[in-house]
């Protein structure tokens, strides 16, 4: 039988890592206290992990998960914010599902005090700035439309809302359009919060006003999209009418005759001034009919309280009778 060397009798007890030194550079590693922004960022790329493989199926595990499985600060918070209002902007499939998870992270975090610990206003916050942009890069635009370099420079002024990975890969031709998805999804994302009674209509109703104030091709194409979602809605509730604070089938009426006179408008093109028309044909064939019926409920349901007041009696009220009978026998 061999015997050992004389240089190898004396080897030390854990032989793994004198044989493999990777794996002693490995436990060093993990013994090695993580600092507090690669906890930030590991964390950011875990949520983010859980959020691309949200679906219908796995919704509840990935809530949970989220409101659980992370101790949430400013920081991390906001850059949930933002990672959700990216996906929910530009992933329109599945704008259900995160308006849900937003819902769910409205409940979950709702400070008054501390704004930045309060997720609703955060996105709210969110979504008015991307608003105001899309009325403000719709105005530079066509404003410097006739130079090449000038309108490269619009394009430049917004890479910030993508990654440097995207800006790499994406030239500048998509980078608008997706730009341009995302200030569409901006307002579906608007609508679909006040669908599921998050936001005050006062918000929707400032926002088509705005969009009133100038008409173009774009903001018409919005309006068209925003009003087809609110009528089908709208129509599908409990009907309400002259509601200053509220949006009711008047307003939305109102709204669309609006609208619909931007029908011959030769400045808007062809495809904007169709969208009209298919409006158009949906407030024929459904819309009015179903707010005509809503109107006839309304006056009978009030000329029904009307005649019941009528037939009440005209004596003294419960109140005052009960007042003089009170003085009658004290005098008595």
């Amino acid at each position: 039988m061999m015997s050992l060397r004389a240089e190898n009798k004396q080897r030390p007890v854990n032989m793994a890592l004198l044989d493999f030194p990777h794996k002693k550079r490995k436990a060093q590693f993990r013994q090695a206290p993580i600092s507090e922004i690669d906890k930030f960022n590991r964390n950011v790329g875990q949520i983010r992990i859980l959020l691309n493989k949200l679906s219908e199926g796995n919704y509840d595990v990935i809530e949970e998960k989220l409101l659980k499985d992370f101790e949430y600060t400013p920081s991390l918070l906001y850059e949930l914010m933002k990672i959700i209002f990216m996906k929910s902007t530009t992933e329109h499939s599945f704008l259900e599902i995160y308006v849900r998870l937003c819902v769910a992270l409205f409940n979950k975090f709702k400070d008054k005090e501390n704004v930045e610990m309060n997720f609703r206003k955060l996105l709210l916050t969110r979504c008015e700035k991307q608003f105001y942009k899309m009325l403000k890069v719709e105005t530079e635009e066509r404003t410097r439309r006739t130079s090449v370099d000038e309108g490269r420079a619009v394009s430049n002024e917004h890479q910030g809302e993508f990654n440097k990975q995207m800006l790499h890969v994406f030239d500048q031709s998509e980078i608008k359009y997706r730009l341009k998805e995302q200030m569409f999804g901006n307002m579906h994302l608007i609508v679909e919060l006040y669908k599921h009674g998050q936001i005050k209509s006062n918000i929707i109703t400032m926002c088509i006003d705005d969009m009133f104030v100038e008409i173009n091709s774009q903001n018409v194409e919005i309006l068209c999209q925003m009003l087809n979602k609110l009528a089908n809605f709208q129509v599908s509730q409990p009907h309400h009418f002259n509601h200053p604070k509220q949006i009711d089938l008047d307003w939305i009426e109102n709204t669309l005759a609006r609208l619909f006179k931007e029908r011959d408008n030769t400045a808007l093109s062809s495809r904007i001034r169709f969208g009209i028309q298919d409006l158009i044909d949906s407030y024929n064939q459904v819309w009015k009919k179903e707010i005509i019926r809503a109107k006839q409920e309304a006056y009978s349901h009030k000329a029904k309280q009307d005649a019941a007041k009528a037939h009440e009696p005209k004596g003294r009220s419960r109140k005052s009778s009960k007042v003089m009978e009170e003085s009658k026998a004290g005098y008595m």
